[in-house]
């Protein structure tokens, strides 16, 4: 009787160890996440920050806030940063073809058209 409480006793305690192990491994993951997400969105406020240490760009953010008004200001920013984001991917892309038509290193260049 003893040992069958016992063995109940150990199994219950590495089904606990087991379920412990994969709560952790989910919770490491889920933090993995986050902190990606962090890192991007620290990207972006450093970015933020740099632009705003600009007089120059202050004084015309407060100079178009006045002449076109709050909501057409936020209008064309949110519009210029729509342009900015789809330029930035469209360079990347064009990057990515543009790398991958290069012959690599040691690669002889291709052959030259047969003429029959």
């Amino acid at each position: 009787m003893m040992d069958e409480r016992l063995r109940e006793l150990e199994l219950r305690q590495r089904s606990l160890v087991m379920r412990s192990e994969l709560q952790r491994r989910a919770i490491a993951g889920e933090g993995a996440d986050i902190a990606e997400r962090l890192g991007g969105v620290e990207s972006k406020v450093s970015l933020a920050r740099q632009l705003l240490s600009l007089p120059a760009l202050g004084i015309g953010a407060a100079i178009l806030l006045a002449v076109v008004g709050p909501v057409r200001a936020i209008r064309l920013a949110s519009r210029a940063l729509v342009v900015l984001t789809v330029a930035r991917r469209a360079v990347r892309l064009v990057g990515t073809f543009a790398a991958g038509r290069r012959p690599a290193a040691g690669d002889s260049p291709a052959p030259a058209s047969r003429r029959d």
